[in-house]
């Protein structure tokens, strides 16, 4: 029951929902935004069929993510966010299915055969606020993953001998993300941007519509 509700200009200041328009996203992710490919659409009389085909083979974009991270009570959220949609989209990539998708308390021995990789939501943040506390917008951690990458966590489904990796989160973590000390982007293992560089996004879809964006995620793609 909701007995109150805030302000909307003290909850989201029009100056910042100015900075997250679909125009100024577009804009940050420079050469990586892509329009909504036009292969992509699919009918709405025929999205009851590619659903019941996705429960069927398990190819929801839910089914490509096996880990659940907990930042509580840091303000990492965008980091988070951004981190499990480029987790699901590499496992998409490589055809790597979770039939029940995260799970609480519990690793999937696929995870290991499989090759999923961990990337540390951490390694992002220290970038795009280097104080620590407060948050980052979505146009902060878009260009930063963009430019330069992902660490990998310091946990992963089995030992991939990454030359740099990094506490995935200041706060809970669990059995699939590692907690640690805040650090700083000046902290981090040095040589650091030469394993970051190969998790980077690529392409970026600006969906213009609630139909293309069901369409994504009846593809299997995940939407922020």
């Amino acid at each position: 029951i909701v007995e109150a509700i805030a302000d909307a200009a003290k909850r989201y200041p029009a100056a910042v929902a100015a900075g997250d328009t679909r125009d100024v996203l577009k804009q940050a992710c420079g050469s990586a935004a892509r329009d909504f490919p036009k292969e992509l659409w699919i009918e709405p009389k025929d999205w009851a069929d590619k659903a019941r085909e996705n429960d069927k083979y398990k190819t929801w974009p839910a089914n490509y993510c096996d880990r659940f991270t907990n930042q509580t009570p840091n303000h990492f959220c965008t980091c988070h966010s951004l981190a499990t949609n480029f987790e699901i989209c590499r496992n998409k990539q490589r055809g790597i299915i979770f039939p029940d998708g995260a799970k609480r308390d519990f690793r999937y021995e696929e995870s290991k055969t499989s090759g999923s990789v961990w990337v540390s939501p951490m390694s992002v943040y220290a970038e795009a606020n280097p104080r620590e506390w407060g948050g980052a917008s979505i146009r902060q951690v878009m260009d930063i993953c963009i430019r330069r990458g992902f660490l990998p966590d310091k946990l992963q489904p089995r030992d991939y001998g990454f030359r740099h990796t990094l506490a995935g989160t200041t706060g809970k973590g669990g059995i699939n993300q590692s907690t640690g000390a805040w650090t700083p982007v000046a902290r981090f293992p040095e040589g650091w941007q030469e394993t970051a560089k190969h998790f980077r996004i690529l392409e970026v879809i600006f969906p213009e519509s609630a139909e293309q964006v069901m369409c994504l995620v009846l593809h299997g793609y995940s939407v922020c």
